[in-house]
């Protein structure tokens, strides 16, 4: 966290799918240990983000997703467009939080005590609190929906832009 926070904000103009597969590939151990399979329903969206926070966005997301869900379970990473921004969230059908643990995650400023995931899985309690300082640091929202014994959905917002028209053209004629 330390280390994000001195971070330079670099936003550029990047397919959102590219981080979404390297974040996959980070929470792959973890999901096989467990049989749990993670489904990409991205798409073709692009957006103006710092590529190295997003990736720590998806990446946090995906494996506390994977941490309290189930063995055999399904995660789900979609996208929506919402005007001109790109609303982001990853699912599970997992164990789920109380409304208050919902509250007291959203409120809290790190430290906060981890639960451990469905196998024993620990954690240090800052995962989410990096992500929320990180979405925000896009101008974005953080929301966490979640249902004891049904799972958590968490989902957040950053910059949606069009794709490049020199890359959409090199598309075509590679196509072609």
């Amino acid at each position: 966290r330390v280390q994000m926070s001195g971070k330079p904000f670099v936003p550029s103009v990047f397919p959102l799918r590219e981080l979404v597969a390297d974040a996959i590939g980070d929470a792959r151990a973890a999901a096989d240990a467990k049989d749990i399979h993670i489904l990409d329903a991205v798409g073709d969206r692009w957006v103006l983000a710092d590529r190295t926070m997003i990736l720590a966005v998806l990446r946090n997301l995906l494996v506390n997703a994977v941490k309290f869900s189930y063995p055999g379970g399904v995660v789900h990473i979609t996208s929506r467009a919402l005007g001109d921004r790109l609303e982001v969230a990853v699912t599970d059908h997992g164990i789920g939080m109380e409304e208050e643990q919902v509250r007291t995650l959203l409120r809290s400023s790190g430290g906060q005590t981890s639960r451990p995931g469905t196998q024993g899985e620990v954690g240090t309690g800052l995962g989410l609190t990096l992500v929320r300082d990180l979405v925000l640091r896009h101008g974005g929202e953080l929301k966490v929906t979640s249902t004891p014994g049904n799972g958590t959905i968490v989902s957040f917002t950053v910059p949606l832009t069009a794709a490049p028209t020199d890359l959409r053209l090199r598309q075509i004629v590679e196509a072609e």
